[in-house]
């Protein structure tokens, strides 16, 4: 992501995957570890805000990276005043976008990686044969078309919240696997 010294970054470790089968709990696959990435996010924003507090800086806008959908219904963003009015239908022109965002004083934008059409950008759920998918399908959309949506959002709007979710980058995942066993990392 583009590096900006006035934005402090807040990490929330994660485990990387360990090709474990996790159970399904209350409908969710690894309940538990959802939970606690969820718990760990914000604990480490109330701590990130409680020293800007100190240097009497509010948060007023929040980027949330990676994380499936869950991540922009967070309580951090409720913190920050976001209230959840969500756009289900396509829009077919600039001016249904626009039309639609004059009805609201802040807009929070949650971008899903997969709306990227996978033939073009493979860190995407729908790059993976290994996966069978939801039966949703591929994204169609390409790089030039997101950018310009974006662009118009921002231009338009008083963006509050961005969430860049299921950025998903198996090749990056399956290199990493491969120089694990090779020696000249393991001395």
């Amino acid at each position: 992501m583009p590096q900006n010294d006035k934005q402090p970054l807040v990490e929330v470790k994660i485990d990387p995957p360990r090709g474990i089968e996790y159970p399904v709990t209350d409908g969710v696959y690894a309940r538990q570890e959802v939970t606690a990435n969820i718990e760990q996010a914000v604990r480490l924003l109330e701590e990130a805000n409680a020293v800007r507090l100190l240097e009497e800086a509010n948060p007023d806008k929040i980027i949330t990276l990676g994380g499936n959908c869950l991540v922009s219904q967070a309580k951090f963003l409720k913190d920050v005043g976001v209230d959840f009015k969500i756009q289900r239908e396509s829009f077919l022109s600039h001016d249904e976008i626009k039309q639609f965002m004059s009805r609201f004083d802040h807009i929070l934008v949650h971008l899903d990686i997969d709306v990227l059409d996978a033939k073009l950008f493979h860190s995407t759920y729908f790059a993976n044969p290994e996966l069978v998918g939801d039966g949703s399908g591929s994204g169609r959309m390409t790089m030039a078309k997101l950018g310009d949506i974006l662009q118009l959002i921002f231009n338009n709007s008083d963006v509050v919240g961005l969430t860049i979710a299921e950025y998903l980058p198996f090749d990056e995942h399956k290199l990493s696997q491969m120089f694990e066993g090779l020696d000249i990392f393991k001395d």
